[in-house]
């Protein structure tokens, strides 16, 4: 709390304090030593303010331009008719098996789809 000093230094000094200044004269000068560290305190922080004020207004302020905007999707283009639809399917590759397999499995009612405890050999 004070630096190097220990409980029995601080209190030999407060003790010599009282013997010197006596009861009465000990509680103002409390005061005043308190008032003086507060108007120190005070004083300190308003430099502190002026001085960050002044570097504030030395400095030039940042520019920086606001990030450009993404452009929007155009919409997707639907098939004018079946046969476009036919024709736009024909050039897509053809599927792998597991894509035909799950299609045929997503396709079926879901009673007739196997259950993962028949896949496992027990009873469902």
């Amino acid at each position: 709390m004070f630096g190097s000093l220990g409980v029995g230094e601080i209190i030999f000094i407060l003790g010599l304090a009282l013997l010197i200044f006596g009861p009465r004269k000990l509680p103002e000068i409390g005061k005043q030593i308190g008032r003086g560290l507060g108007e120190f305190r005070r004083a300190s922080n308003e430099l502190k303010r002026q001085l960050n004020t002044e570097l504030a207004l030395d400095d030039p302020p940042v520019y920086s331009p606001p990030p450009p905007r993404p452009r929007p999707l155009p919409p997707p283009v639907a098939p004018a008719s079946a046969e476009a639809a036919a024709e736009a399917a024909a050039c897509q590759p053809p599927a792998s098996e597991a894509d035909v397999v799950s299609a045929e499995v997503a396709d079926m009612p879901s009673a007739e789809r196997a259950s993962p405890a028949a896949e496992v050999g027990r009873p469902a």
